[in-house]
């Protein structure tokens, strides 16, 4: 990468923690893919990013030095990959959302991949506490050609501690969800949802049948439908259904030109089979999508 790497802070809000991190990826001449740009205020951060599937692809780790989100903090990470670019992002541990004294917290993540960019969007889980209100927010924006992978997964409550959000005695407790995907300003996938401790959709066979973990994998990709399809099928066949884990994949049409939506939703009772289940979906997707083998980062290992 370069040498010359602009890094600048901007003030902290004295009334806690606002914190932002805006992150630009480029494609330079004899480099390859490059963080050309880093900005930030508050208590999140990018590690010295790093090539170790060559100078195409730049992996960076996004860091939160708190170790977790507290009532009322608001995170903003905006991130731009520019044409030709390949950008590879993740986590280096779970975000533990914490008990949020009435005071709401929230966290607003802005991806735009230009044309012919490539974004892997691969963070660890989010774990909410009992007694959390949190709001996690994803904007996805692709230009024509622009190719993007990526997950999230979600925890109710400390589960290896008898934490669980469908307790009748659980504290109070509150997630809103905003998923929104747009290519060249129309969208793909909207999806939004609230959920509160008790709430009967955590016990429903038909939602979270009791299981504390939600997690969701995404990929677009220019491929016409036709090509989508069987990748879909294939994926949908392999996927587990049992008691502790339950996952299945489905395909969003493109309308008009534009491309589909590959969507693979797990509900699981332990983080580890919910983290698998991605993991695999990524191992099968990456080579088919972005015609790269899939090179797990080494901190997946730790």
């Amino acid at each position: 990468m370069s040498a010359a790497l602009p890094i600048t802070a901007v003030p902290t809000s004295a009334s806690g923690w606002q914190a932002m991190l805006e992150l630009r990826f480029g494609h330079r001449a004899g480099q390859g893919s490059v963080l050309s740009h880093a900005r930030h205020s508050g208590p999140l951060r990018v590690q010295k990013p790093l090539h170790p599937e060559g100078p195409g692809i730049c992996h960076a780790v996004l860091l939160h030095p708190p170790g977790g989100v507290a009532g009322g903090d608001q995170l903003q990470i905006d991130v731009t990959v520019e044409p030709g670019a390949h950008a590879l992002l993740t986590t280096p541990g779970a975000t533990r959302w914490y008990k949020s004294q009435g005071r709401p917290a929230a966290q607003r993540v802005r991806l735009r991949v230009e044309e012919g960019a490539i974004l892997e969007w691969l963070p660890q889980e989010n774990m909410l506490f009992a007694g959390a209100d949190a709001t996690m927010a994803l904007d996805l924006e692709l230009a024509p050609g622009a190719r993007a992978i990526g997950w999230d997964a979600t925890v109710l409550g400390r589960y290896g501690a008898g934490e669980h959000w469908n307790h009748a005695d659980a504290p109070p407790a509150r997630l809103q969800l905003h998923n929104r995907l747009t290519h060249a300003g129309l969208p793909l996938w909207l999806e939004q949802g609230e959920l509160h401790c008790g709430h009967a959709l955590l016990s429903s066979p038909v939602a979270w049948a009791g299981l504390p973990i939600q997690a969701s994998l995404w990929a677009v990709a220019p491929e016409p439908l036709a090509a989508m399809e069987p990748l879909s099928e294939q994926l949908a066949a392999s996927l587990p259904w049992s008691d502790e884990v339950r996952a299945g994949a489905s395909l969003l049409a493109g309308q008009g030109g534009a491309p589909s939506v590959l969507l693979l939703r797990v509900l699981a009772r332990r983080m580890e089979a919910a983290r698998a289940v991605l993991h695999e979906g990524w191992r099968l997707l990456r080579p088919a999508l972005l015609d790269m083998p899939a090179r797990p980062p080494r901190l997946w290992a730790t």
